[in-house]
């Protein structure tokens, strides 16, 4: 196991400032702020290191600025998105422990949508023996990497069980249907899915 805490996230993360500044740093603190229900957009341009950042800083970051947090999302609208997603956090985060702000240690576990669904069984079985989320999960921060289609398909066995801390929706203009122009030619990908879905 290695123990980390944010210098270390931020170092071994290896971001421009740019990446830094509008992906990371100024990302953490919004999200106390205002309502929870509040959207927040991250914008930057293709190949910036959107997804890169939000797996390799951004969640990592979040687990450490607050240690009652225990469910993170990724969601996109393709597997592509969100199997390189997998890829990059569980190389970085699998069962990589973070010392989060308060001194606490939390144990980072990454799952795809087949491991969640395994988890989801799990956690069902725990509850019907008389145990909570909270003593089965112990001090666990579980990161999903599923697509929105995986989503929509299980949001009421996950409502039932655990509550996401915090939602990212990668491409979320795709499901959004928010009209993208790409060399003056509307971007296919948009409108592909329902806005209901997100």
């Amino acid at each position: 196991m290695q123990l980390i805490d944010l210098d270390d996230i931020i170092k071994t993360a290896s971001l421009d400032q740019d990446q830094y500044d509008f992906l990371v740093k100024n990302v953490i603190p919004a999200w106390g702020t205002g309502s929870p229900h509040l959207i927040r957009t991250l914008q930057a341009p293709m190949s910036a290191g959107k997804t890169y950042t939000v797996g390799r800083a951004t969640i990592p970051a979040l687990i450490h600025s607050d240690p009652k947090a225990k469910f993170f999302l990724y969601s996109a609208p393709r597997g592509s998105l969100t199997s390189s997603f997998f890829q990059e956090a569980s190389d970085y985060l699998d069962y990589t422990d973070i010392k989060c702000v308060d001194g606490t240690i939390k144990n980072c576990v990454v799952y795809d949508g087949p491991n969640m669904s395994t988890l989801l069984d799990e956690l069902e079985r725990a509850v019907q023996r008389g145990k909570t989320v909270e003593q089965r999960m112990g001090n666990t921060a579980v990161i999903m990497a599923v697509t929105i289609q995986w989503l929509s398909m299980n949001i009421e066995r996950i409502k039932k069980l655990i509550t996401i801390d915090y939602a990212i929706f990668d491409e979320a203009h795709i499901g959004l249907q928010i009209g993208e122009l790409t060399s003056g030619v509307p971007n296919p990908d948009c409108g592909r899915y329902l806005p209901s879905d997100y």
